[in-house]
């Protein structure tokens, strides 16, 4: 199975948001399809690549299917990782939102 937690870590690292990303080239309809662990081409790959300016082992990993069940249900409730598709100043996020994601 193919986990773009790799991506989520690379744009937390290098500090970008899925809004600057976006503002950047990338789609957000894509975006939203990754968040969700849907499969994508190896040209949003290369996109993402380009953008982040990254390898593809910073943007995607393989994980054994067994692996990821064993992990998963380890971690039960299970941790996921917040990429909001926008910034601090977008009026959908109110300043409760924003201290409950740690922003």
């Amino acid at each position: 199975m193919i986990s773009y937690a790799p991506l989520f870590r690379t744009m937390k690292e290098k500090k970008i948001t899925s809004y600057r990303l976006e503002k950047m080239g990338f789609s957000r309809a894509t975006y939203y399809s990754i968040q969700k662990g849907n499969s994508v081409s190896t040209n949003t790959i290369n996109q993402l690549c380009k953008l982040l300016q990254c390898s593809v082992s910073e943007v995607i990993e393989f994980v054994d299917d067994k692996q990821m069940e064993a992990t998963y249900q380890k971690s039960q409730p299970q941790e996921l990782v917040y990429a909001p598709f926008f910034d601090e100043t977008d009026d959908e996020v109110t300043r409760k939102d924003r201290h409950e994601m740690g922003l």
